[in-house]
């Protein structure tokens, strides 16, 4: 009688169980996006206080994320981290929806799930880039599109749900994505174990080192601020389309374009690699993203007009994203790759972002959306001259310094 074969973990595929958290955790994601800012219209909020909802809900961010960096590289399984987030945001969600919290006191219960939420992505960033590394055949590209498909279905399916059936769908339907994001969390793999048993990495690093890098910390404040219009996306645009007349399927359409052209971009991942090196991510980023905020700010009302801005997205985040990526691979140790990513996420969506949705909420509410879209193609402008002048300086600096140590 033959005995079945047991193959060591740290040979086993991770493709499916990865496959399955990018899903999870991006379907949570995608009507959370791209919705909620109509959820909170739809329950009496003006803009202004949308805008604050969104700052607070960057605040939160920045709370959640800089807790879990002092931890991701030193816990021993935090994909746990990820089923007790997930756990979390369930039973927020439904305690608003059971005791029908609406107006100002969705602030309170947006802060409470941002908390929540804000753990998910970038630890599903960290679990996800750690898998690829242990299994070199396995292309980040190629998962991480699992995730960005989620995003456009789940969107659409929320948009059809609204619809049919109003915004009353809408937190039951992330309820049920939170529990997905929560099991998806449970089944995988204890991949971290198997990285320290074949890298043997000093589980003792954490974010310190990565606070005191001047280099890492420029670079994620310049990506923050490239990044910080995609407020005027989430805050405005939504809002925007749906007042021209379009249905919540066509909003959804609107966002799923960019994320189609995402997913081109994490398919081909592995080939452009050869031929753009993170600097060049940044600038293909940053050029995208004028063009994207300049063309917004010119209120077009075609369904044309529209996808093709929509389309830049694969270029404003998607480049930013894999150039970032790059650059963690090229300058930081292994063992601070995990609270590289988390750091990354609390600069993007919460230091950075918390003030540009205040101020999105704000200029929008007093000169108009068009205004919003202007500063954030200046926040673009600037913030990619930080990315790609930050490291030629500081590699400037490190020569000056050898060179007078070598005069003294």
């Amino acid at each position: 009688m033959n005995r079945p074969v047991t193959v060591p973990l740290a040979e086993k595929s991770y493709f499916l169980p990865v496959c399955l958290m990018f899903t999870a955790v991006f379907s949570l994601t995608g009507p959370f996006i791209q919705f909620y800012s109509v959820y909170l219209d739809s329950k009496g909020l003006n803009e202004a206080e949308i805008g604050w909802a969104f700052s607070f809900l960057s605040i939160a961010k920045i709370a959640a994320t800089f807790i879990m960096s002092l931890f991701a590289d030193r816990f021993s399984k935090p994909h746990l981290c990820l089923f007790f987030a997930g756990i979390a945001a369930f039973a927020v969600l439904c305690a608003t929806e059971i005791f029908g919290i609406s107006g100002k006191g969705l602030l309170i219960s947006t802060v409470l799930f941002a908390f929540c939420w804000s753990l998910c992505v970038p630890l599903s960033e960290s679990f996800g880039t750690r898998a690829c590394r242990l299994q070199p055949d396995l292309s980040y590209g190629k998962v991480r599109m699992f995730g960005s498909a989620a995003f456009i279905v789940s969107g659409l399916l929320c948009g059809y749900l609204i619809d049919r059936h109003g915004v009353g769908v809408y937190l039951p339907l992330l309820a049920g994505m939170s529990l997905l994001t929560a099991f998806s969390a449970f089944i995988l793999p204890d991949f971290y174990g198997a990285e320290r048993k074949k890298l043997t990495l000093d589980s003792s690093v954490g974010v310190k080192p990565l606070l005191k890098d001047k280099l890492f910390m420029t670079v994620i404040i310049g990506a923050g601020i490239a990044h910080c219009g995609h407020a005027s996306v989430m805050q405005i645009a939504p809002v925007s389309w749906g007042k021209l007349g379009y249905s919540g399927e066509q909003i959804a359409a609107f966002i799923g374009i960019g994320v189609i052209a995402e997913i081109l971009l994490f398919w081909n991942h592995k080939t452009l690699k050869k031929y753009f090196t993170p600097a060049r991510f940044f600038l293909l980023s940053g050029a995208a993203a004028v063009i994207r905020w300049l063309g917004m700010a010119a209120d077009p009302h075609s369904m044309f007009a529209i996808g093709a801005l929509q389309s830049l997205h694969a270029f404003t985040f998607a480049a930013l994203h894999l150039g970032l990526i790059g650059f963690f691979h090229e300058r930081l140790r292994g063992d601070t790759h995990g609270a590289a990513q988390l750091l990354y996420g609390a600069f993007i969506w919460g230091v950075i972002m918390a003030p540009a949705a205040w101020a999105v909420g704000r200029i929008s509410g007093h000169y108009g959306a068009s205004a919003a879209y202007y500063a954030s193609a200046g926040a673009a402008f600037v913030g990619t001259v930080i990315l790609l002048a930050a490291p030629y300086v500081f590699e400037m600096n490190k020569k000056l310094q050898n060179r007078r140590a070598k005069k003294a």
